[in-house]
């Protein structure tokens, strides 16, 4: 930061304002990246993205970036309010009612236990491998998920939901295994169907990391239990939803930063949707929304990282150009585009 404050100090009394703007642009960039590795490395944290609508169960893998690493027997759900309440909607679904934990579109649900010894796992490849030696923070969202079938209770409480991380893929045909060991989990018999509780950690990386995975990856015995007593409950098995996975070298966004953001704000940080760019990214003063084909009655919204509402305007035709010198700030900016059949977002930075 010095030799830049000297070497800024030199140019400014040497080069043009307009030769300087694209200098520090040049120098900053660098900077982007740093500041954009401190976000969630977890792609489509709160699965908000998706290829298609759940119509069954078994299709975590309609999440954006996630997929089943569990036995092939295993049936991993994806759920989102697009789907009919008669099959994997929000809140009303098949098997049960839940709102998602910030009013959102979409999680995943497992099975976590059964007298069987059966698991479900799902598991997403990282943004980038995690550094060993560095410190990151962990969390997640859970709530049991309550399953009931035609008045009968099927489900029972349980705890050892958790995040597993690996620098290896696990698949239906080699599945991640139930070795007793997690990054972090629910050490208690969690037993609320209706509030969801944010689970949270840290650790130092001694590997370099590569995927994250979702589950319980305890055997039985080594697993603790709630069963309910009444004429419906039958205690089959221990069912929980995920939310909003986080793995960070930022506490604070692994511990309240993503409930901020906006529902559409999901896969991580700078990656580029085919349909849509900006132009210049960084930017000072504007920059320009270009899509590959015109989308009707949309609108471009810019938040800060925080969520906060910075800028709303219509997309006109297949470019559009945004005035960001009424944004009072600089630094990371999400920008997104919306409209009744399309939703996309990715990250600017403002100089």
């Amino acid at each position: 930061v010095i030799l830049l404050y000297f070497f800024v100090t030199f140019c400014t009394r040497n080069i043009s304002a307009y030769r300087m703007k694209h200098i520090l642009s040049l120098l900053l960039l660098p900077l982007f990246f740093l500041a954009a590795s401190g976000q969630n490395l977890v792609p489509n944290f709160s699965f908000e993205e998706y290829s298609s609508c759940p119509m069954g169960e078994d299709e975590i893998q309609l999440s954006a970036g996630w997929f089943k690493c569990s036995q092939s027997f295993s049936t991993p759900d994806y759920y989102n309010s697009c789907a009919p309440p008669s099959g994997f909607s929000i809140p009303q679904s098949l098997l049960l009612y839940q709102e998602e934990n910030r009013g959102c579109n979409a999680y995943a649900g497992v099975v976590v236990w059964n007298n069987n010894g059966i698991r479900e796992h799902i598991g997403a490849q990282l943004e980038e491998p995690m550094v060993i030696g560095q410190k990151y923070h962990l969390s997640f969202k859970t709530v049991m998920g309550g399953g009931n079938i035609g008045g009968n209770y099927f489900e029972n409480a349980s705890n050892n939901v958790g995040l597993k991380l690996s620098t290896t893929q696990f698949t239906e045909s080699e599945p991640a295994p139930i070795d007793n060991h997690s990054h972090l989990r629910l050490t208690e018999v969690f037993t609320d169907t209706l509030n969801w509780l944010l689970v949270s950690g840290s650790i130092v990386a001694d590997s370099a990391y590569d995927y994250v995975m979702m589950g319980n990856f305890y055997d039985n015995l080594n697993t603790d239990t709630m069963m309910f007593n009444c004429m419906g409950c039958l205690n089959q098995y221990s069912y929980y939803l995920i939310d909003d996975v986080c793995v960070s070298v930022d506490s604070l966004t692994c511990n309240g930063e993503l409930d901020q953001l906006p529902c559409n704000v999901s896969v991580a940080e700078n990656v580029t949707v085919e349909q849509f760019r900006v132009f210049p990214n960084p930017a000072t003063d504007w920059t320009e929304i270009m899509m590959e084909g015109e989308i009707e009655d949309a609108e471009i919204a810019v938040y800060d990282m925080k969520g906060r509402l910075l800028l709303k305007q219509v997309l006109i035709g297949n470019k559009t150009r945004i005035d960001l010198s009424k944004i009072d700030r600089s630094g990371l900016l999400v920008v997104s585009v919306n409209s009744n059949n399309h939703s996309s977002t990715l990250k600017l930075l403002k100089l």
